[in-house]
């Protein structure tokens, strides 16, 4: 049985649902190794956006302190989290899908 573009995409979203916590977490991790105070570790999040991507995302009002630990400031050394996170975060997605969508594809196609 073949799933629709409808279906697929419901799929997608189901899927991102599943792995925006985890990747909110390994985010919060990064961030703390990093040496982030926890209010703004607390604040980073992975959300997915309405055109199916994953992005990270924090409230407005912490825009000027998550960029001041991710870039520095002319005082302060950058303290990176969030392009570390970004550099990982394929893998965590890679195996995730795999875990999730191998056995139903195989199903699908009548292998298992």
């Amino acid at each position: 049985m073949q799933k629709s573009a409808e279906t697929l995409e419901q799929y997608a979203k189901d899927l991102a649902a599943e792995l925006t916590p985890l990747l909110t977490t390994d985010l919060h991790i990064i961030a703390a190794q990093s040496g982030w105070p926890q209010t703004l570790v607390k604040v980073l999040k992975v959300d997915l956006s309405p055109t199916l991507q994953l992005e990270v995302t924090y409230p407005e009002e912490n825009k000027s302190e998550v960029e001041d630990m991710e870039y520095g400031t002319p005082s302060q050394l950058p303290n990176a989290a969030i392009r570390p996170f970004i550099l990982r975060a394929p893998k965590i997605i890679e195996k995730f899908l795999e875990e999730r969508t191998l056995p139903e594809m195989f199903k699908e196609l009548g292998v298992w």
